[in-house]
C-alpha cells in the first residue's frame, strides 16, 4: 500500500523513513506483546470495512446490518482501526466503549490505543490513495512519528537528523 502510494502521490522522503521504521520497529513492538507470555491472537473474521456507511437498520424489524464487507481473518482489534477517524459517527467514544466491552482487549491492554493507532493507518492510507487532495497523508505520517516517538525516539531523532539537509528546507518533521 505503501508503493501505491509513492506511485500516485510521488517520493515523500520523510514519510518514507518513518514508515520503514513503523515496519521494521513498532509493528513488531506492538503486536509480538499479543503473542508472548502464554498470549496467542485468536484470527477471528471481521468485516474488515467497518464504517458507518456500512451500516443500516431494517425499516420492518429495526435490526441493524452491515454490508460492504472486506472481510479476512485478523486481530479483532484491527476492526475498529477504521473508527479511529473523526470522519466518521463510529468514532463516538460510545462506539468504541461498546465494541471493548463486548470483545474485550487484548493484554497489554494499556497498549490498545498505540494497537489501535496503528491499525488505523492502513485504513487512513487506503482511504487517501482513493480519494487524493485529503490531508490523510500527513494524518498517517502524524500517526507513524507519534508511535515512533512513542516507542523508538532514539531512532526517529536519528532518522530527522539523517534527512536533514545541510541548506535550509522545510521540513515535514514537526
Amino acid at each position: 500500500m505503501v508503493a501505491r502510494d509513492q506511485e500516485r502521490n510521488g517520493e515523500w522522503k520523510e514519510f518514507k523513513i518513518v514508515c520503514d521504521l513503523v515496519l521494521e520497529k513498532v509493528v513488531p513492538r506492538l503486536l509480538e506483546p499479543l503473542q508472548s507470555e502464554g498470549r496467542n491472537i485468536k484470527p477471528c473474521l471481521i468485516h474488515g470495512d467497518l464504517w458507518d456507511e456500512n451500516t443500516a437498520t431494517d425499516m420492518e424489524t429495526g435490526e441493524p446490518f452491515v454490508f460492504d464487507a472486506g472481510s479476512m481473518y485478523a486481530h479483532n482489534e484491527y476492526e475498529v482501526g477504521n473508527w479511529r477517524a473523526p470522519r466518521h459517527r463510529l468514532s463516538n467514544k460510545a462506539y468504541i466503549r461498546n465494541y471493548k466491552r463486548e470483545f474485550g482487549v487484548s493484554e497489554p491492554e494499556e497498549e490498545w490505543d498505540a494497537r489501535n493507532l496503528l491499525y488505523s493507518l492502513r485504513y487512513d492510507l487506503a482511504t487517501f490513495i482513493h480519494y487524493p487532495g485529503s490531508n490523510l497523508r500527513q494524518s498517517v505520517f502524524d500517526g507513524m512519528t507519534a508511535l515512533c516517538q512513542t516507542y523508538f525516539p532514539v531512532d526517529l531523532k536519528r532518522a530527522k537528523e539523517e534527512t536533514q539537509d545541510p541548506g535550509y528546507r522545510p521540513s515535514a518533521w514537526h
